[in-house]
């Protein structure tokens, strides 16, 4: 199966943009939340509690692993990774606007959700992507795709707090995620094996 639906390498490299896009969008909101924590707690009456969105992410992109790996036969890797595309964005939206920290950590489990289906998804396209003799090449790309949005998360969110509020933190998420289906409608049919087939 591998290779078989993206042989060409610059059909491989828009295919794979998608798939590391969407991965680490998912690690960068894993990390960028912690150094917005005291803001967050201002935010709502100083309610000290505000560590829980942090751990519920975690806890629920964890959690959701299992699940969500066992419905890949009977929904397929493009519904997977669509749905979990489709969650997380909804959700970080849900983060930016929650009136109260109750939502926001409702918000965030919801969030990590949909971050499982573009871990499970994401990870296992990359056989589809890259023919036998290169999945290698293609897992060190998502290593750097998980790695590297991780260790910038604290500087990314120390950036947009000196010029915005925390739920910019959240927004920051809508314009990547939505590049993502854009960009599978600009590409050659046969790369648009990511989007949903309904």
């Amino acid at each position: 199966m591998g290779g078989a639906e993206c042989s060409g390498p610059s059909k491989r490299r828009k295919t794979m943009f998608c798939i590391l896009l969407g991965l680490g969008l998912s690690s960068l909101a894993s990390a960028i939340v912690n150094i917005a924590l005291p803001n967050i707690s201002r935010s709502f009456a100083g309610n000290d509690a505000a560590t829980v969105c942090v751990n519920a992410y975690q806890l629920s992109a964890t959690v959701c692993l299992l699940p969500v790996s066992s419905t890949v036969e009977s929904l397929g890797l493009k519904r997977i990774y669509a749905a979990g595309l489709t969650i997380f964005v909804l959700a970080s939206l849900a983060c930016a606007f929650a009136p109260t920290l109750p939502l926001l950590v409702g918000a965030r489990l919801i969030q990590g959700a949909g971050a499982a289906g573009l871990s499970v998804a994401g990870v296992a396209l990359v056989r589809v992507v890259y023919p036998r003799g290169m999945v290698s090449k293609g897992l060190a790309l998502v290593a750097l795709a998980v790695a590297i949005p991780g260790a910038l998360g604290p500087i990314i969110a120390a950036a947009i707090l000196a010029v915005a509020k925390w739920p910019w933190l959240f927004l920051v998420n809508l314009p990547f995620g939505l590049a993502v289906p854009l960009f599978i409608n600009a590409a050659p049919p046969d790369v648009r094996f990511l989007a949903p087939s309904i």
